[in-house]
């Protein structure tokens, strides 16, 4: 009975905690995507910089920070290796402001996750961008194109934690 009860415990934990994390809409993809290619000259290492489109996986999370919005976006060089992007969402003058708090690479052959800027430098919250970019890269991929980025670039505002130091 004891062990009925631990494996019920962690199973609805477990389920909990990949419910707190959604794909994200096409369209808010696409303003995040805007702000990681043009904010403060681009913020895609080579050779993702130099394409034309790129395939993307996103994961939205509203609950693992109390009071903030955050998504996080993978970019793929391959299907196994890329770069990853921790961002917030806010409203802000009738636009909505995407920051980027942190950015990193994955190689998943190697299953190595790496994140540059740790979001608040505090133990607990230096994990959680890894567990995000878990999440998605098992969200829906979509390819957007950077042709068709410009068409958000009314609608949001940038920033990133280089930005606003």
């Amino acid at each position: 009975m004891r062990k009925l009860f631990w494996m019920v415990l962690v199973m609805s934990f477990m389920s909990g905690a990949t419910t707190a994390a959604q794909s994200l809409p096409p369209t808010e993809l696409a303003q995040a995507m805007y702000c990681i290619t043009h904010n403060n000259g681009g913020w895609l290492a080579k050779p993702l910089s130099s394409r034309k489109q790129w395939p993307v996986s996103a994961a939205h999370d509203r609950m693992g920070y109390p009071h903030e919005d955050r998504i996080i976006v993978a970019v793929y060089e391959t299907p196994s290796k890329g770069q990853l992007f921790d961002l917030t969402i806010w409203p802000k003058q009738g636009k909505r402001t995407f920051k980027i708090q942190n950015n990193g690479t994955f190689d998943l052959e190697k299953g190595r996750i790496g994140f540059v800027n740790a979001p608040s430098g505090e133990v607990w919250t230096e994990g959680r961008p890894e567990v995000w970019a878990r999440e998605a890269m098992r969200q829906q991929h979509f390819m957007l194109r950077a042709a068709s980025l410009n068409a958000v670039s009314r609608q949001v505002s940038c920033t990133s934690y280089v930005t606003d130091k």
